[in-house]
């Protein structure tokens, strides 16, 4: 849609048109700052303003901070009671970037007190919108979807953004949808105190029972430790369609200890290169029974793990029921025998899905199997290595 003045005609009609029925205002858009002699406010708050109470839905994208606070103070007075959805964005597309996309500057006005109880019908919430501090987050409570996009949190330590999420999966406890993008102020995503404040983080687990996707959007340390303090036996998805929100080898000890998700369908675990010199990794030892508790997994990524010792590898033999993709990336220390033994021990195993994908991104020329593994392989599933399998992980198949 276009700018908020082309729209207000159209969204006037439309609603005068409608005697009872919720509407749904979508995406009032603002693309340019308003003119120094021009009020900002009155054209789009007079057409919808007058039909709060029918509101179903309410979409705010680039708006000047003027609008979205007029309007945002009508919602948290509680004469909006059939709004179910709520979106407050600020554009980050680095093709169109907003004129409007300025720090809040009016510290009179505070966001923390919206939802406050008054919006019992209110159940997915999109927030994209500069704030103070992360405390001044409205309280969102009873909420099944719920966003906090870029911009929102710049916080760049572990243990706050961590305590916001328990807050917010116990504030609704039947939440089904949580993405939250943390990225830090100055854009660096690895900060060696972050990394360090991350692997010796020990909180408490936090179970919830409904939230079935968990997109963490942050550096891969700061997604394993968030992972690692939860409890989610419904939990299906923790990536976006691209499948590529990794996650360290750390979350393998709430796996096989605490058995932490159960329902998980797609995960790519990889283990960041040590120094020189160090002694192995002590998470290794989870890996294979964190395999074990992987029963509706459907997709498993590995990286630059090494499975000296078979007990790792042999695992995906009897474990991970549903297994379908297996992909080795950069891995050490498997033969293509032992990799053949898994594929043909699958299909002899009842109750066991055959494995559909196997793709491997050889370290090693000399590791890569013969011509009689590759037609060995190819006859039984879609086989794929090295050149092949970069595609394979930005496009499927």
């Amino acid at each position: 849609m276009g700018p908020v003045g082309s729209q207000v005609g159209t969204i006037g009609a439309s609603s005068a048109r409608s005697a009872h029925w919720p509407r749904a205002i979508r995406k009032v858009r603002t693309t340019d700052p308003p003119k120094d002699n021009e009020d900002d406010t009155s054209s789009p708050t007079s057409m919808i303003l007058p039909h709060l109470r029918r509101w179903g839905c309410l979409h705010l994208v680039d708006v000047s901070h003027k609008i979205k606070r007029i309007v945002l103070d009508q919602v948290s007075a509680g004469r909006a009671p059939l709004l179910e959805e709520v979106q407050v964005l600020h554009s980050s597309d680095l093709n169109h970037p907003s004129k409007l996309s300025l720090p809040n500057t009016c510290p009179r006005w505070k966001a923390r007190d919206l939802f406050s109880g008054r919006l019992p019908s209110l159940r997915s919430v999109e927030w994209s919108s500069p704030l103070p501090d992360r405390k001044a987050l409205p309280p969102l409570k009873n909420l099944r979807n719920l966003t906090l996009g870029d911009g929102t949190l710049t916080d760049p330590t572990a243990l706050p953004f961590i305590l916001l999420i328990h807050q917010l999966l116990t504030d609704s406890p039947s939440l089904e949808y949580l993405r939250i993008q943390h990225i830090p102020s100055n854009g660096v995503y690895y900060p060696p105190s972050t990394n360090h404040e991350c692997t010796q983080l020990q909180l408490s687990p936090l179970t919830h029972r409904s939230l079935r996707t968990l997109i963490v959007d942050s550096s891969p340390t700061l997604r394993s430790t968030v992972l690692r303090h939860l409890i989610l036996p419904n939990l299906r998805t923790i990536s976006n369609i691209s499948h590529k929100h990794d996650v360290d080898l750390s979350v393998c000890e709430s796996i096989a200890r605490r058995n932490s998700l159960p329902s998980l369908r797609v995960v790519f675990i990889y283990e960041n290169d040590p120094p020189v010199g160090s002694p192995a990794n002590p998470n290794y030892l989870f890996l294979a029974p964190a395999i074990r508790n992987l029963d509706n997994l459907r997709v498993l990524t590995l990286r630059s793990i090494d499975f000296e010792g078979a007990e790792s590898l042999s695992v995906f033999s009897s474990s991970c029921p549903q297994l379908r993709w297996l992909l080795f990336i950069l891995c050490t220390g498997f033969t293509v025998p032992a990799v053949r033994g898994i594929v043909d021990r699958r299909i002899q195993a009842e109750g066991m899905n055959p494995l559909e994908v196997l793709c491997i991104y050889w370290i090693n020329p000399e590791d890569k199997p013969t011509q009689d593994d590759v037609e060995w392989l190819s006859q039984r599933l879609l086989f794929k290595q090295q050149h092949h399998i970069i595609s394979v992980l930005k496009h499927g198949l």
